[in-house]
């Protein structure tokens, strides 16, 4: 940036304007770590809300898993049983052991079910709080981001401005405005001032036609814009 690049953003305030990208970025940063937590939840939610899910498979597997081990439990305590007893028909401990296991499968299957019930409902909180989280959180960036383009727009007016009215008073000391004008000639070459003439001959400013107190005019130079005229 040249040095009246720089001075020129300081005088209009474009030097405060701020990239609206700078404004995404600070807040991907401060959110990051919200918004990477909160995409987890929402999934973990959706996969609750879905029996079909490689979680939700995943939890029937360690209640079959437990239920099997359970009933592989109750057939050796029964066969310990049996064998105390004098023993009992290989026939009817399988049949037994295997009744077991049925009954196991059937209990795993109502965990399961009965889970899914609760799962359903915690995974539609959890994906419902977690998008709420993160769409306050969009919600947020977008605003600050609309507000800083507003600001941004705002100071590019006020600088508009500020050189429409530099412009303005330049061209009007150029043809002498408030501030003046040339002196003893005019801005495109034209006539030239002169002195004052009097009707007693004598040549001096605009006070010159001043009657002094011995009725002779007063022969004294005038002051305009730093400079003296007259004689």
């Amino acid at each position: 940036m040249s040095w009246l690049s720089k001075k020129w953003g300081e005088l209009t305030g474009q030097n405060q304007k701020v990239d609206t990208d700078v404004i995404k970025d600070e807040y991907n940063q401060a959110f990051g770590g919200a918004r990477d937590t909160y995409d987890k939840l929402e999934q973990r939610g959706f996969d609750m809300m879905d029996a079909g899910s490689d979680y939700n498979l995943s939890q029937k597997a360690r209640m079959e898993a437990s239920a099997k081990d359970n009933a592989a439990l109750s057939a050796r305590l029964g066969q310990r049983q049996a064998a105390m007893g004098g023993g009992a028909p290989a026939a009817a401990m399988a049949a037994q052991a295997q009744s077991g296991a049925n009954k196991a499968q059937a209990g795993a299957i109502d965990s399961f079910n009965t889970y899914l019930q609760g799962a359903m409902g915690q995974g539609a909180g959890m994906a419902s709080g977690a998008a709420n989280n993160m769409a306050q959180m969009n919600q947020q960036q977008m605003n600050a981001i609309s507000n800083q383009r507003l600001a941004n727009a705002q100071i590019d007016s006020q600088a508009t401005g500020f050189a429409a009215n530099l412009i303005g008073t330049g061209l009007g000391t150029a043809f002498g405005g408030p501030m003046g004008g040339m002196i003893g000639g005019s801005l495109f070459g034209g006539q030239d001032g002169g002195y004052v003439e009097s009707a007693y001959g004598n040549r001096g400013g605009m006070l010159s036609q001043v009657m002094g107190p011995d009725g002779i005019p007063m022969n004294i130079r005038t002051r305009i814009g730093g400079q003296y005229v007259g004689e």
